[in-house]
Parts: C-alpha cells; structure tokens; sequence
C-alpha cells in the first residue's frame, strides 16, 4: 500500500490537497442527502474519465491503455 501512496501520491501534492476536502464534503453530502449524492458522484467520475479516454485515443490519437 505504501509504494502505491509513493508512486502516485507523492508527487501530486497540489492535487491531494484538493482530494482531501472533495473526499470530507463528498462523505458529509452522502450523510445529509441520501445515497442518491454517492450515485450521481460515480457517475459523473465514470462520465468524465470516459470522456478524457475518447479525447486522447480520437481528439489526440494518443494510445492509452487503462493501465497507465
């Protein structure tokens, strides 16, 4: 678990400042408003990490696989 903290969270530091609060609002919405906020969460993250995979393999003819 730690080389995975290292290896992607390490050198993001402007960015997980930003997870950390998006995470604690996310949990307190879930808790005030019913778990119609956690759903309409995923599926926005699934609807926006579909859209940048299309723009990379179309818009920019980049070969992305899922792993990377």
């Amino acid at each position: 678990m730690k080389n995975l903290y290292e290896k992607y969270f390490t050198k993001q530091k402007m960015m997980r400042t930003v997870l950390v609060p998006l995470i604690i609002i996310s949990l307190f919405s879930i808790y005030n408003f019913g778990w119609r906020v956690l759903a309409l969460l995923l599926l926005n993250l699934f609807i926006a990490v579909a859209i940048e995979y299309l723009c990379e393999v179309k818009l920019y003819k980049r070969k992305k696989s899922l792993r990377q």
